[in-house]
């Protein structure tokens, strides 16, 4: 009886996240002009992944200019394209890329439907490459002018103390760093972070050009009672039940 009740209240948690309307992210037009936070992948014996992916406020204020520079990227063919996108944590000293936690997106837009495009006020704000592009060369060199991210502290949109993180197809994270305050040359004399390759990826799906999968793993239920239980589904939405109490959240 546990069992089913936990699995209905995990299905009708999903049916209405998926069904809320989420805001439109406003385009940032206050920001301080020059303003640049790098996120740098430094040398690491564990990955031959390197370069940057560098954020400036534009001249006029509106919105960030991105710079991307990645090389070292595994086989595009077997295991890209790959995605990348800004998260909401800081990776921590070990180079643990899961605490980096669920994607920028502070208008709780979700994961589900793939971010368009052509309308990336509707997409994850954190989502850089389901609004620009996936990463499907390597070397990969691309500017652009993200209208939706901030470089002013204190901000919803603000990425300057979040993190990194590129995903393989099947949605493994192959590697993170930390943004820091200064252009690339600048930062990486003085940035401590790591890029670290996971462990074993997660099934899921990709479409086009949107960071888009759906993975799901869930914990046993036999044995635990009411008040320990715990069910963690992990994509597309996660939903911890512990106790009766309910916390969601995105994760991947």
């Amino acid at each position: 009886m546990y069992h089913l009740t936990s699995i209905l209240l995990l299905s009708l948690l999903v049916t209405a996240k998926n069904c809320r309307s989420a805001t439109p992210a406003p385009i940032i037009t206050n920001n301080a002009v020059g303003v640049t936070y790098s996120a740098i992948f430094p040398d690491n014996s564990e990955t031959t992944i390197r370069g940057y992916v560098s954020g400036t406020s534009a001249s006029n204020g509106t919105g960030t200019n991105f710079n991307v520079n990645i090389t070292g990227l595994p086989d595009v063919n077997t295991e890209g394209p790959f995605m990348y996108h800004i998260h909401q944590n800081r990776i921590p000293a070990n180079g643990n890329c899961t605490a980096a936690g669920a994607h920028l997106d502070p208008y709780l837009r979700g994961e589900s439907p793939a971010c368009d495009a052509s309308d990336p006020s509707t997409c994850q704000v954190g989502d850089l490459s389901g609004k620009h592009g996936n990463i499907t060369a390597t070397p990969w060199k691309v500017t652009y002018l993200d209208d939706y991210l901030s470089t002013t502290p204190d901000t919803v949109s603000f990425f300057g103390n979040l993190s990194l993180v590129i995903h393989a197809r099947n949605l493994t994270r192959i590697a993170c760093t930390n943004f820091t305050l200064g252009n690339v040359s600048s930062s990486s004399t003085t940035t401590a972070t790591t890029t670290m390759t996971t462990g074993t990826g997660m099934t899921g799906t990709n479409t086009g050009t949107a960071a888009t999968g759906t993975s799901t793993r869930t914990s046993s239920l036999a044995g635990m009672g009411r008040m320990d239980m715990l069910t963690v589904v992990e994509g597309v939405v996660g939903t911890f039940v512990l106790g009766g109490a309910v916390i969601g959240f995105l994760f991947f």
